[in-house]
């Protein structure tokens, strides 16, 4: 005689899931999201002070060029306002050489003095 063994065909059944797994999914949230909290709460004052510092180097930058600039308007100024240039172009804007009786000289008092008429021993002019 054989004795065959009994298996019950239970495929209707399911077994039942572990639940534990969701306090520790939600822990590790819990846990991840006070990282980043604390990374974030690190990371942005330092993020802040490199915009900054970014900033201040680009503004120092245009001042320099700014800087240079307005020396380059002045010196530009200096270069035609100078009186050898101004005497070279007396003739296109229609000006000319004043006489010596037509300038007068400020003495350190503040007064405005014509001066003496003197002859040139040279001949004259």
């Amino acid at each position: 005689m054989t004795i065959i063994s009994y298996r019950p065909q239970n495929a209707w059944l399911r077994p039942k899931l572990d639940q534990g797994w969701w306090r520790w999914f939600l822990t590790s949230l819990a846990y991840g999201g006070l990282v980043a909290v604390v990374l974030i709460s690190a990371a942005l004052p330092r993020q802040e002070r490199v915009r900054l510092a970014y900033e201040i180097a680009q503004l120092r930058k245009e001042t320099a060029r700014l800087e240079r600039q307005v020396q380059e308007l002045e010196l530009a100024k200096h270069r035609l306002l100078a009186p050898s240039r101004l005497a070279q172009s007396l003739p296109q804007l229609g000006l000319s050489l004043p006489q010596p009786e037509q300038v007068l000289y400020l003495t350190p008092q503040g007064e405005l003095v014509a001066p003496t008429p003197t002859k040139n021993p040279g001949g004259t002019r």
